[in-house]
């Protein structure tokens, strides 16, 4: 995950469709919640969102299991093993989804999972599930799915999957700004640059300039789809926005 362009086949479909599975799972130690209904009012504005964001180029569906999935190991187990997490996941989703139609997998685990971790997970390995790979997914901490609706971590950490990196610093509070969701502050959208990196703004919307020289650029709120979006000035090895 960087700033520039991620190289084919690296990263999640960023134009056309998106097609995730969000899997409910429990490990053997973690009974699982009561409820198996989906987080519906999490996923529909999660995906209201990167159709705004990207002037409708990018449609993101997200399909469940109406189920508990229980896997074999223990909760301990799974965080040192993140390529058994996500194959006794598969394994178990396995007969109730064709994984033949699906790009990412999101993990939500019980809520009386005792350790978990969120994290987005690319390229490290990948599961063989109805004649695809499944190699890009995120497991999210305990109780995700809970229907918060606030997609704020989903979309984000699908950023993650599209290829974007974080935005903040650790430690520093003046990085968490809301230009970019990518900072970790909520509400935020995308700035220029990241649209153009998943190929949401055509060539035509970007002014680049290489070499010394003044020129009069008007620019357009990234909110509309139209006009001219960004500057890109080309300064030695590095190109500011």
């Amino acid at each position: 995950m960087t700033e520039g362009l991620s190289r084919p086949g690296t990263v999640a479909p960023s134009v056309g469709e998106l097609r995730a599975a969000l899997l409910l799972v429990h490990a053997a130690d973690a009974p699982p919640d009561a409820s198996t209904a989906p987080p519906t009012a999490m996923l529909d504005a999660a995906a209201d969102w990167f159709r705004t964001v990207s002037y409708g180029r990018l449609t993101f569906r997200v399909e469940t299991v109406p189920r508990w999935l229980a896997l074999p190991g223990r909760s301990a187990e799974y965080p040192a093993e993140p390529g058994r997490y996500l194959a006794d996941a598969v394994a178990a989703a396995d007969p109730f989804l064709d994984f033949s139609a699906v790009d990412v997998v999101y993990l939500a685990p019980s809520s009386l999972t005792p350790e978990t971790a969120t994290s987005a997970i690319l390229n490290g390995f990948g599961v063989r599930a109805d004649g695809r790979e499944v190699r890009f997914w995120v497991p999210f901490g305990a109780g995700f799915a809970a229907d918060f609706g606030f997609p704020e971590l989903l979309v984000h950490e699908t950023g993650h999957l599209l290829g974007l990196p974080d935005l903040y610093v650790r430690g520093a509070p003046s990085s968490f700004h809301r230009w970019d969701v990518m900072a970790a502050r909520w509400p935020a959208e995308l700035l220029a640059w990241h649209r153009w990196k998943l190929g949401w703004l055509d060539e035509a919307q970007i002014v680049c300039l290489r070499r010394r020289g003044s020129r009069k650029v008007v620019l357009t709120p990234v909110e509309r789809a139209d006009g001219t979006k960004a500057v890109f000035v080309e300064r030695g090895t590095q190109v500011w926005a």
